[in-house]
């Protein structure tokens, strides 16, 4: 990863804004692309900052498998907190009723 933009291996970027006692809050959610850490293993990482700081390696035996679990853990821990009473908004400051819905379910590597 390029020490100057961390971003540079992103396969998607979610920014989303949470209301925290009234103000907007930044929360960027991003899934990198995966790489094949053994020979039959891939690694896909995810993250979520701004609001809390959440980070997993999903291992698994695909590339495609890898990414969906990362997908599925950032969905999770965003759930969660609208669970708890968390509010999420589209940078166009429209609620989030469904994070399935600003995370493609067809990521695919190298998009």
């Amino acid at each position: 990863m390029s020490k100057t933009d961390p971003l540079a291996h992103a396969l998607h970027k979610i920014e989303l804004f949470a209301k925290v006692d009234g103000q907007d809050v930044p929360v960027t959610a991003v899934i990198r692309k995966p790489f094949e850490c053994v020979d039959t293993q891939w690694l896909c990482a995810a993250n979520i900052s701004g609001l809390f700081h959440r980070k997993a390696d999903m291992e698994r035996a695909t590339s495609i498998e890898s990414i969906n679990a990362a997908r599925k853990f950032i969905i999770e821990e965003l759930s969660t907190y609208v669970a708890d009473g968390g509010q999420l908004f589209t940078v166009n400051h429209k609620p989030v009723t469904d994070l399935r819905s600003v995370i493609p379910k067809k990521l695919q590597e190298g998009v």
